[in-house]
């Protein structure tokens, strides 16, 4: 399919013509919707030969679809023949068909560059990618620190706590020794009382 990119605006017929040159050939599609910062015409090349079958070339806009479309040498003679700016193209092609060298010369460096772009792009990913993890990391690191500070904090209330708990025990300690004290002491005075009153009694 070609993308065959709208006239200058400076020419507005030319646009014009072209948009009926594309109707007529049964190969512009008004209908489809396509969110494009500029206007484009989507020719499919394979129907645009289909139309031009027992048909001569007759406009500029038909010179260039064949140009890009055509591999029978009676159409290619034809486009030459009735516009002969073209020989100079296909003059081009041929000697650059001629020179292998420079056409693998060409496809390497074309591949060069997209091994080139493929890496970089590999290792723009790549570093995407150990970012979002480092920054996970950090994430992780710093809910690890806050767990470990509120951690730290429970210890200490519980540290303070048990020593609050602890005190108290002693202090219970300290009543318990002193309640078997006066249990002692009440028991004596209990044993004395009942002495004297036997003393009294006889």
């Amino acid at each position: 399919m070609m993308k065959l990119k709208e006239l200058s605006a400076a020419d507005p017929s030319k646009s014009a013509e072209a948009t009926l040159q594309c109707t007529n050939l049964s190969v512009y599609f008004p209908s489809l919707a396509m969110e494009l910062l500029q206007e484009y015409f989507f020719i499919p090349l394979d129907i645009f030969r289909k139309s031009m079958e027992n048909k001569t070339i007759d406009t500029e806009l038909e010179a260039w679809l064949a140009f890009l479309s055509f591999t029978d040498p009676n159409r290619i003679e034809e486009l030459i023949t009735r516009f002969p700016r073209f020989q100079a193209m296909y003059q081009d092609i041929y000697d650059l068909c001629l020179n292998t060298e420079k056409v693998m010369g060409m496809y390497s460096k074309e591949l060069q560059m997209m091994d080139r772009n493929t890496v970089l792009y590999m290792i723009d990913e790549l570093q995407g990618q150990v970012n979002e993890a480092k920054q996970e990391l950090d994430q992780i690191s710093q809910e690890l620190v806050e767990k470990r500070e509120e951690l730290a904090q429970k210890r200490e209330e519980l540290e303070k706590q048990d020593q609050e708990l602890e005190q108290k025990d002693q202090k219970l300690a300290q009543k318990e020794e002193e309640l078997t004290s006066k249990d002692q002491q009440i028991a004596a005075l209990k044993a004395q009382l009942a002495a004297l009153l036997k003393q009294e009694a006889t």
